[in-house]
């Protein structure tokens, strides 16, 4: 794979991805390209060095591998990808400064990836929004300065194109229950049922990053994979990612488990007309499949209160919203003792009018 510019064409400053726009920007000189546009540039420059002498058997280095920089953070142990154009970054869970530790092997590399289609500053205006609909949120968590944490993340998936084949037997009675004069009859006929087919799964998701992110990951779920794109490393710049941790061998017995429930519920759905059904048996199998290594965006930010994290995740391509999110203790205190001073008037009101 041939290695992607992050520098402007134009000036020579970096470039970053704007969601708004939807292409690359320089923050100096305001140039914008697409990544088709960038992909010229590079080609060009890649023919003009093809004219100097190469090392027999050297191959053009891969993007991700050359510029993908991996930081730790020593506080949680979170692993943080971008650019190797970040001069400094945080952590996106503990905002504690993180140290660069190295590069990522080209196995890392994502496949495709859905960018963010969320500028900061709409975020932002959504986040103080949603705030002032918590009345009873702590007033340091609806700052300015609070929203500044935001992070542009992108978490990483294993999206699976699977087919596989299911087979299920039960048993089944249809009963009938009629009256001659004063004697009733019953009749049961018993039959037994199978059903089979193949069932396809297209973009069937697994989340390929640490426990501690699955509960805001669910919350901003579905994502419009129609606008997945192949993946290119300057969708990283002006954003960071969660280095994927769960590999396919660890998944597969999982996700296998929920396809093969989610056949079985289909052929449930398929039997009808039954008084009764007991199913003995579900067969599955997986006959193709593919996973595809694939980045998510969400926009992040935490917040640490007395030992607990509290977190607000915005869907960076739909703007759904989730969050545990901290309440006041006073205001929710003022609340208790007005309404428990309402009350106690109330009972004094009534207890004078008897």
């Amino acid at each position: 794979m041939e290695t992607v510019t992050y520098k402007c064409p134009n000036c020579d400053a970096g470039l970053i991805f704007s969601p708004e726009k939807q292409s690359f920007v320089c923050e100096y000189c305001r140039s914008a390209f697409s990544e088709a546009e960038l992909e010229k540039v590079e080609q060009n420059s890649t023919a003009a060095d093809r004219t100097q002498d190469v090392p027999a058997g050297e191959e053009t280095v891969d993007a991700f591998t050359a510029h993908a920089a991996l930081y730790t953070c020593a506080n949680c142990g979170a692993e943080v990808v971008t650019d190797d154009t970040t001069a400094a970054t945080q952590c996106f869970y503990c905002h504690n400064p993180v140290v660069l530790s190295g590069k990522l092997s080209g196995e890392y590399r994502p496949q495709s990836i859905v960018p963010f289609a969320l500028e900061k500053e709409e975020v932002k205006k959504r986040f103080a929004d949603f705030c002032r609909k918590k009345h009873f949120l702590r007033r340091d968590f609806r700052t300015e300065a609070q929203a500044q944490e935001l992070t542009g993340v992108y978490l990483p998936y294993w999206l699976i194109d699977s087919r596989l084949t299911a087979k299920m037997d039960a048993d089944g009675t249809k009963i009938r229950v009629w009256k001659v004069g004063d004697t009733e009859y019953t009749e049961t006929k018993r039959y037994r049922i199978r059903r089979e087919g193949y069932v396809d799964f297209r973009d069937f998701s697994a989340s390929a990053f640490s426990k501690r992110t699955m509960e805001l990951a669910r919350g901003v779920l579905p994502f419009d994979m129609d606008k997945r794109k192949p993946f290119s490393m300057p969708y990283l710049s002006g954003f960071q990612a969660e280095k994927r941790s769960l590999e396919r061998a660890e998944l597969q017995v999982r996700v296998h488990e929920e396809m093969a429930r989610e056949a079985g519920r289909l052929l449930d759905d398929s039997i009808h007309g039954y008084t009764t059904v007991r199913k003995d048996d579900l067969q599955t199998n997986v006959t193709q499949e593919d996973w595809n290594h694939t980045l998510l965006p969400v926009w992040l930010m935490t917040y640490q209160f007395h030992d607990q994290l509290y977190y607000f995740a915005m869907n960076g391509q739909t703007g759904k919203v989730c969050g545990s999110l901290p309440v006041s203790v006073p205001k929710l205190a003022a609340l208790f003792f007005g309404v428990a001073a309402a009350i106690f008037a109330l009972f004094l009101l009534i207890g004078g009018a008897l």
